[in-house]
């Protein structure tokens, strides 16, 4: 790869990261709530919560990635220092199914939703108004 080519993908992933921020949080409003509470459930510590949280704003977060929506979930858990494969695959399953107050609520399983909500931030991102960059061709 020559020093352009380098150049031009750090321009791109700089401005895919600043579109992502624009676009706001993947994980807000209900289903952030949704999701915090089954962290709490599953003795998760704030600060990991908080990073379990965060970890889904990053912008390698995207649909059609090459990683599927557990893939995101297991490296959030890995960026909440969650690293007993045991505990980390009974909490990832609970992920997986909705509970039975979901079911009754209509809402589909967390992993579902945090699918949905990551797809939804790509759709912001294309409705977010981009700002033109100094020196920029019209």
């Amino acid at each position: 790869m020559t020093e352009d080519e380098r150049e031009w993908v750090k321009d791109l992933e700089g401005q895919r990261a600043e579109e992502c921020k624009g676009a706001g949080p993947v994980l807000q409003g209900e289903l952030r709530q949704d999701v915090v509470r089954r962290l709490e459930e599953n003795s998760l510590t704030p600060k990991q919560i908080e990073a379990f949280c965060d970890s889904f704003d990053s912008p390698d977060v995207k649909p059609g990635a090459w990683n599927s929506t557990k893939d995101f979930v297991e490296e959030a858990f890995d960026a909440a220092g969650v690293t007993n494969k045991a505990y980390l695959q009974r909490v990832i399953g609970s992920f997986q199914k909705p509970t039975e107050q979901e079911k009754r609520d209509g809402k589909k399983s967390l992993m579902d939703r945090i699918g949905g909500a990551v797809e939804a931030r790509e759709v912001r991102m294309k409705t977010v108004p981009q700002t033109q960059k100094p020196g920029a061709r019209m």
